[in-house]
This record gives C-alpha cells, structure tokens and sequence, in this order.
C-alpha cells in the first residue's frame, strides 16, 4: 500500500512544478516566449514591464494570438490610456474585460500557470505561489484548465469566438482565423511561393479537420462554409 503511495506522490511532483515568485516571473516571460500558436494571458490587475511587452510585440510580428483578459473596476485597473493605445495598436492581440474577474491563470498551446501573481509590477515584489503544468506530461489538466479558460472569456463575452481551427496542411490545432488557416511552421513554408490559390494535396478542411484540397483562398470545405457563412467575411 505504501509504495502505491509513494508512487503516486512521486507522479504527481513529476506532472507539476512549483514555483516561487521569481520563478513565476521567468515562467510567464517563457509562456509569451515560445508560444507559435497562442497566448492567453488573465489576470485581474493588468500593467506590462518593458520585457513583457517586448515579447508580446514579438509574438504580434509572428501572427500570434494574444488575448488579453483583466477584470476589476476600471478606477482599481492600472490599465491607462498609454496601454490601451498599445494594445490596440497590434493585430494580434484581443483585450476583453471580465468584471468579476479574479483567476490569474497564464498559458499557450503547451503549458500552462496557475498561480497567485497579477500581471502587475508590484505582485512581482510580494510572496506569491504557482504550478506549472504541461499539455505533454498532463494532458487531462491542461484541457481541463483550457476549457475553464474559454468558459470564463465567453461568459461575459458571447460575441468573442474562441473556435479552434485546424493547419490545413498538416492538420494541427490553431485558432480558427479563415485568413491564416496555416500553423507558423507551414506558413512560413507557403510564404516561399505565396501561391493563394495552391491546393494542399493532402491538406485538410481549417474548420472540421477532414481531408480537402483546401487552399488560403479557399480553406474550408464546401458544407463548412455553409454551415458557418457568417464566421467569413464578406
């Protein structure tokens, strides 16, 4: 009985790490770092330090998606006009307000952070707590955190679609978004020709994942795009 004890002990220090504060700041620097397909970064109190912001500049030039969530009455935000002209200066990046927001909760398509710490400069000085896990060593706890992530940014948000797409080329998960329907290894391949009309041979539909001569032009099969007309735009 004990050594099923210890074995499972030792499993779980194996699945998730613990981390002190100034491991907790390093780590979210790393998320912003070495995500290729998405950042997802909540946190009720929102005031970026240069280095933050510097990564996430990096990750707007490569086309990847940032979404932004902060919560708390306006007046408590040190969310200033400075920041919000930032954020919406980038193509990239979505910042959505949830008012009874209080999860801080930092993540990409591999990893992910739960912890005590604000994205706020001042949290960074205090005692703060977190675990990180991996889509790799945990897959149950990392799609279970990322589901609770889509419910908290859709509760208050229904028009933000947070519809998963797939590369239609070699079919891995990304955002859904029509006019990037590549992962950023592939695209960077198709951009060597910039061929928009060019049919996968054996691509695949960027909305159901199925196999079609998708193309950037076209990158859904027909009863896709029938089904979800009001997704493109016209």
């Amino acid at each position: 009985m004990f050594d099923n004890f210890y074995k499972y002990d030792l499993d779980l220090i194996f699945m998730a790490k613990f981390l002190d504060t100034q491991n907790i700041t390093a780590a979210i620097g790393n998320i912003i770092k070495k995500a290729n397909e998405r950042v997802i970064l909540i946190s009720p109190y929102i005031d970026f330090d240069k280095r933050y912001k510097l990564l996430i500049e990096e990750k707007n030039n490569d086309g990847v998606y940032v979404t932004i969530v902060s919560g708390k009455k306006e007046k408590q935000l040190k969310f200033n006009d400075e920041i919000k002209k930032w954020i919406k200066s980038m193509k990239y990046i979505n910042h959505i307000f949830q008012k009874e927001l209080h999860a801080k909760c930092y993540l990409n398509e591999n990893e992910a952070l739960i912890t005590s710490m604000n994205l706020y400069k001042a949290s960074q000085e205090n005692n703060e707590m977190g675990i990180l896990i991996t889509k790799k060593e945990d897959t149950e706890a990392y799609t279970d955190l990322l589901n609770e992530v889509k419910r908290i940014i859709e509760k208050d948000n229904p028009n933000f679609t947070f519809k998963e797409g797939f590369c239609i080329r070699c079919k891995t998960s990304i955002k859904f978004d029509p006019l990037h329907p590549y992962c950023k290894k592939d695209y960077q391949v198709w951009s060597e020709f910039k061929k928009k009309d060019y049919e996968e041979i054996d691509g695949v539909c960027h909305i159901c994942g199925e196999p079609n001569p998708s193309s950037l032009n076209k990158p859904v099969c027909l009863e896709c795009y029938n089904k979800n007309k009001k997704l493109f735009k016209s």
